[in-house]
């Protein structure tokens, strides 16, 4: 299991894909040690040691889910921020046309 994600391809769907098989994948793992706790075939000591080994992947596994969504987060604020000085610019680029224009018109 990888802790970090790196660059995907496929983008957000593949990877939410993925973090819900490996949820699924947990949350079968605990309802199977449920299971062998209730049925005597494990221990108290080895439940707890599974249980904890569990708990230990599934925060890998969120930690690697919100790293992997504040990336997502991040581009999309630099999407957006493109974007707005995009608008800037065509805004600045349209009144200085327009001042262009007028100056023109008075001095004929």
């Amino acid at each position: 299991m990888r802790l970090a994600p790196g660059r995907r391809e496929g983008g957000d769907a593949r990877y939410s894909a993925h973090a819900e098989i490996r949820g699924a994948a947990l949350q079968a793992a605990r309802q199977a040690v449920l299971a062998m706790r209730a049925n005597d075939e494990i221990g108290d000591d080895a439940f707890h040691l599974m249980e904890e080994e569990l708990d230990w992947l599934e925060m890998a596994v969120l930690a690697t889910i919100g790293y992997f969504f504040l990336q997502t987060l991040e581009a999309r604020k630099r999407a957006d921020y493109a974007r707005e000085r995009a608008e800037d610019l065509v805004e600045f680029m349209v009144s200085t046309c327009a001042i262009s224009s007028h100056l023109s018109a008075v001095s004929n």
